[in-house]
């Protein structure tokens, strides 16, 4: 090591000494002459600026050599240090190699680790690439903190992560989604219970969950404003194009007219009538005011609804999907309940009065969809009337049946001839029916009872409405409060809607 007082610096000489020079007080070294001076210890502060380094420190031979293995020690610490970090990498790089291609989510995390061991965080490898070989065996995946760039695509993080939601569960949601936000989704890759919570907190702008995250840590996430919100959007999008794909749903909308309500309370119908017929005007007569009727109705809407939850089970276990299987169900149950309510209301229409004979509505003869069956059709509308008593001229354009009866129903609509075997009859073979009455199969309807319906357009005259609560047609699913007799994160579906008789003119039974 260097010695304590060894170099001393003379200020008005601008020497450097050393040596000799030692132990001498600075008085003693300026009162010497330059012949004086002993040479070989003597550099003027000239020729330092040209002499190395270490000359320039004063520093001896073996000062330097002392001070070069320390300064190698410290580079080769450093070496080592940086070797071990680039090793880390490596280890976890060749884990995720490992990992099949899909597992993104699993890349994702080990992108993550290496950014911590970049960062000069202790990170076991061993521990990772475990944890890597656990995400690939049990095709699940733990979600770390992402936060979705979405300056450049101008894609928000909750549309990518609804995107990503979307196309893991409800791929045919996602495929009516913008280019951006599916290719922001992708990028994320599957999306389970954890992967889902850590988006949403990292979405809110707070810290995303990692490995060492607990129940009570996901199911916190989980109750966040904005999971709730991703799950019931994706949900929601995929009611309207559930109800939009249904064939029940369809027939429902096709014979009933849709009627905007803004409360639960029993609301009126009214159809406006100009009575009486335009009247041969002479020349200089007035135009005779027409006198208004109106025929009324009555219908409302009801609330229909259930719950799910996401139970402790289902969060330990990462399972999304039977979350989402469960939403499915929700969906249908929701469907179920309006063929449900519509059925009851067209079956229970006869008993209320609505079908009768003298409605010209009701026909009890046990003809099927055919010939007869079309001609006692017809006859029903034809012997309508409206509230002044003048014939109505509405006609038939769909027919309603149970699964019994529908290949009756489509046979008339197909076929372009009709042939009666019996020897003593004798009539042509074009069946004037071809293309005329839509056949409609509702399963839903009793096969036992042999009822079939032919409806007018509803726009026209509707024989039942159905009423939507602010105009919604379809179900709403929203989050709810924790259930804390089981843990559980409550999902809630309500449908507000209801089916009423409306017109009898609009609809005619046949059945035996």
């Amino acid at each position: 090591m260097r010695k304590k007082g060894n170099t001393k610096v003379v200020s008005n000489l601008g020497v450097t000494a050393s040596g000799d020079f030692a132990g001498k007080s600075v008085a003693a070294v300026e009162g010497m002459k330059p012949a004086d001076l002993p040479g070989k210890n003597l550099v003027t502060a000239q020729e330092s600026e040209k002499a190395p380094t270490h000359v320039q420190a004063g520093l001896s031979e073996s000062e330097v050599q002392v001070k070069a293995e320390e300064v190698f020690a410290s580079k080769k610490a450093e070496a080592d240090k940086l070797e071990a970090s680039e090793k880390a990498k490596s280890d976890v790089i060749e884990s995720l190699n490992k990992i099949e291609a899909s597992s993104d989510e699993a890349k994702a995390m080990v992108d993550l680790e290496i950014a911590n061991v970049t960062a000069g965080e202790t990170v076991h490898a061993g521990v990772v690439a475990q944890e890597c070989r656990l995400i690939d065996i049990r095709a699940k995946n733990t979600m770390p903190q992402i936060n979705v760039k979405s300056s450049a695509s101008g894609v928000s993080k909750q549309d990518a992560v609804e995107a990503a939601f979307a196309l893991t569960y409800m791929p045919t949601v996602a495929a009516k989604m913008e280019g951006a936000a599916l290719e922001a989704g992708q990028k994320l890759g599957f999306m389970s219970v954890k992967a889902l919570a850590s988006h949403a907190l990292v979405a809110a702008g707070k810290q995303g969950l990692s490995f060492a995250s607990t129940e009570q840590d996901i199911s916190a996430a989980l109750s966040t404003a904005s999971v709730a919100t991703i799950i019931s959007n994706v949900a929601n999008k995929y009611i309207a194009e559930r109800f939009e794909s249904s064939d029940a749903v369809n027939i429902i909308r096709k014979v009933t007219k849709p009627k905007t309500v803004q409360d639960f309370k029993v609301n009126t119908g009214v159809r406006l009538a100009a009575g009486g017929a335009f009247q041969k005007i002479a020349e200089g007569q007035e135009i005779p005011l027409a006198s208004i009727s109106d025929a009324s109705y009555t219908h409302k809407a009801n609330m229909y609804g259930q719950r799910i939850g996401i139970t402790r089970q289902m969060l330990i276990n990462d399972d999304l999907g039977l979350l989402m299987d469960l939403v499915n169900q929700m969906i249908m149950n929701g469907e179920d309940a309006l063929v449900d309510t519509f059925v009851t209301a067209i079956e229970a229409a006869e008993t209320a009065g609505f079908f009768a004979a003298g409605n010209s509505n009701l026909n009890t003869a046990g003809l099927i969809p055919s010939s007869a069956g079309y001609k006692a059709m017809n006859l029903l509308f034809a012997g309508m009337t409206d509230d002044k008593n003048r014939k109505t001229q509405i006609m038939p354009t769909m027919i309603l049946n149970p699964a019994s009866l529908v290949s009756d129903s489509q046979e008339m609509f197909v076929s372009t001839e009709i042939r009666d075997t019996t020897a003593s009859k004798t009539r042509g073979t074009k069946n004037i029916y071809t293309g005329k009455y839509e056949p409609l199969q509702l399963n839903y309807l009793a096969d036992a009872a042999s009822a079939w319906y032919a409806f007018a357009d509803p726009n026209r005259i509707p024989a039942f409405v159905a009423s939507y609560l602010f105009g919604r047609q379809t179900p709403t699913i929203l989050p709810a409060q924790t259930q804390y007799a089981d843990l559980s994160e409550m999902m809630v579906g309500y449908f507000d809607f209801g089916i009423d008789t409306a017109m009898s003119q609009g609809a005619v039974k046949l059945r035996a």
